[in-house]
């Protein structure tokens, strides 16, 4: 969940205009699939203190990538 979140902001920190390029080209070097790349970013939508707590290793034990990603709404 770690990498995910680290991954999610870097890709978020690309600018504008090479962002789609840029974006397509990591996700096709790490192997990652379109739709897997657009839910992942919407990670960069979670509270400040959710991150900590994933940061930090605190968070819920029932708290797992999958799940976090089907309720993190859409942008």
């Amino acid at each position: 969940m770690v990498k995910a979140l680290a991954r999610t902001h870097r890709w978020k920190r690309l600018p504008r205009e090479r962002a789609l390029f840029l974006l397509s080209e990591m996700a096709k070097a790490e192997k990652i699939g379109r739709g897997f790349r657009g839910n992942v970013l919407r990670l960069t939508l979670l509270a400040l203190d959710i991150v900590e707590a994933i940061l930090d290793g605190r968070q819920p034990s029932h708290l797992e990538l999958p799940a976090l990603l089907q309720s993190v709404p859409s942008m």
